[in-house]
């Protein structure tokens, strides 16, 4: 047992260290700043919950958003370019749909995000496409 000290310490100094270095979530100053302004350019919101905001017109240039909850959220005229939204939660909730009309999501990462009830009529797509009239669930160019 005595020679077994040493490997199970540097084991358990290991697990320390790995674990002081994992992101737990968003940045909370991010999120005040965001429900102040209305802006929040390349800040941290990943994960947060934003469940039924009112982001209309919000400037989420650059922003984290992956793994967070945006139903029911409207970003009706949203700057979500080059927005990490992989993972997001944007499906509808309820009776309430997600709206991105009108938003710019130009270089967007949209990986694993479902879109099922989400309007999107002339928003700006990923590829910087506009997406037209009727245009929920899906981006129809």
């Amino acid at each position: 047992m005595k020679g077994m000290t040493a490997p199970v310490l540097g084991i358990t100094m290991l697990c320390v260290f790995l674990m002081s270095s994992i992101v737990y979530g968003f940045n909370q100053a991010d999120l005040d700043k965001l429900k102040a302004t209305n802006q929040c350019t390349k800040c941290d919101l990943s994960g947060a919950n934003l469940n039924g905001e009112d982001l209309n017109g919000a400037n989420l240039n650059g922003a984290d958003l992956s793994g967070a909850d945006l139903r029911g959220a409207d970003l009706n005229g949203a700057n979500l370019r080059g927005a990490d939204l992989m993972g997001a939660n944007l499906n509808g909730a309820g009776l309430t749909h997600v709206n991105l009309m009108w938003a710019n999501l130009n270089g967007a990462d949209l990986t694993h995000v479902k879109l099922d009830e989400t309007m999107m009529d002339s928003a700006s797509w990923t590829d910087g496409q506009t997406c037209q009239s009727g245009s929920v669930g899906q981006c129809i160019k």
